[in-house]
């Protein structure tokens, strides 16, 4: 690993906070295959509502666009019926930028020229493509493993380029904390397995850089929150209305353990996941297992027939303001279902235990008691 690119974690997106005044940044695209999309559309990716763009394919193989920008860096989507199939691009004014892509593979290793900073995500990309490569087949060995001691091995490889990987993309992040891109990558590391501080130092530096951008403040806010429920922190307080109309604030809630589950009626997977908390419930509600279940419904009714049809015997709690609720944003939940599990002073002492997990967690704490 100590070869891989330093050049890349020196260099990348290294500029001068600078003063801009607004410049014109003109994209030219050919495409190596001719398409039938008569379109291409170019969006902000931290502030979509910001603008949108479309410019028409030409000669059903090329495109341009010209955008006026007055930061010192953006990131943009480039994409053209298939938000999820995108170019990344990470834009500095006055930059002509000439792209050779693929229509059916837009963000595949494409070739740009006039934006280095666009160019070094996707050379990062590729080395972090590349060791996911290695997990994948280290992955394959170990299922395919028989006896343990080669299980053991495997798993210790596993572990080495796991840790490997994720160490270079600290190192680049870290880099140059006060970076939009960023922002593209941080997510991929888990705040709870030692990489708070970075987290830390990036939030500080883009609130410096950039503290009125709206995806900078996102980023800050989220930021916030997981800090606050990282592992070996005391859980925020939740005080909410429980369905018979009662307030009920989570630290009322008394039990050896403790989960936090986020849910809501209308979301398939949490539906799927409730049998799973049912049983763990039913098996070590006697010995101190409690659930404080917040909801992210906007219909009340909905909620209600919801849990009596799940049979969800345990608190249940919801301001009914669906994405809006403020316990998911005190937690910095952007997804359901989601959980934290507390013990009995309410520090957070695991995240997330779906499925057989959540059981083989709680078989582990009761049966050391």
């Amino acid at each position: 690993m100590g070869k891989i690119s330093k050049f890349l974690i020196l260099s990348i997106l290294l500029f001068p906070i600078l003063a801009f005044s607004q410049q014109k940044i003109e994209i030219y695209g050919k495409l190596i295959t001719p398409t039938t999309f008569t379109q291409i559309t170019l969006s902000n990716y931290l502030n979509p509502g910001a603008f949108t763009i479309n410019a028409p394919i030409i000669n059903a193989d090329s495109f341009y666009i010209s955008i006026e920008q007055n930061t010192p860096e953006e990131i943009y989507k480039l994409y053209f019926n298939n938000r999820n199939n995108f170019l990344a691009l990470v834009l500095r004014p006055g930059e002509k930028v000439h792209l050779l892509i693929n229509p059916q593979q837009l963000g595949y290793m494409p070739n740009i020229e006039g934006s280095p900073n666009s160019k070094t995500i996707y050379e990062v990309e590729r080395i972090l493509a590349n060791i996911q490569k290695q997990i994948d087949s280290v992955q394959r060995l170990y299922n395919s493993a028989v006896d343990q001691e080669t299980k053991d091995r495997v798993g210790r490889e596993y572990m080495t380029l796991n840790n490997a990987k994720n160490v270079y993309l600290n190192n680049v992040i870290r880099s140059n904390p006060g970076s939009l891109v960023n922002l593209f990558f941080i997510e991929r590391l888990n705040i709870d397995n030692g990489f708070a501080d970075t987290y830390k130092l990036v939030d500080s530096a883009l609130m410096k850089n950039y503290p009125n951008h709206p995806g900078v403040l996102n980023f800050h806010n989220k930021t916030q929150a997981l800090l606050k429920t990282s592992i070996g922190s005391k859980a925020p307080n939740i005080k909410l209305p429980t369905p018979n109309g009662d307030s009920l604030d989570l630290y009322s809630v008394k039990g050896e353990l403790i989960l936090v589950d986020f849910w809501a009626s209308w979301c398939g997977p949490c539906r799927k996941e409730n049998p799973y908390v049912v049983n763990a419930y039913q098996t070590y509600h006697p010995k101190g297992f409690e659930i404080f279940a917040v909801s992210l419904d906007k219909d009340k009714q909905s909620w209600i027939n919801a849990i009596n049809t799940d049979k969800l015997t345990w608190y249940h709690v919801s301001d009914l303001k669906y994405w809006n609720s403020e316990a998911a944003k005190l937690y910095g939940v952007s997804v359901v279902p989601y959980n934290f599990l507390l013990d009995k002073n309410h520090i957070i002492i695991a995240k997330n235990l779906r499925g057989e997990n959540l059981k083989d967690f709680l078989d582990q704490y009761f049966n050391k008691k």
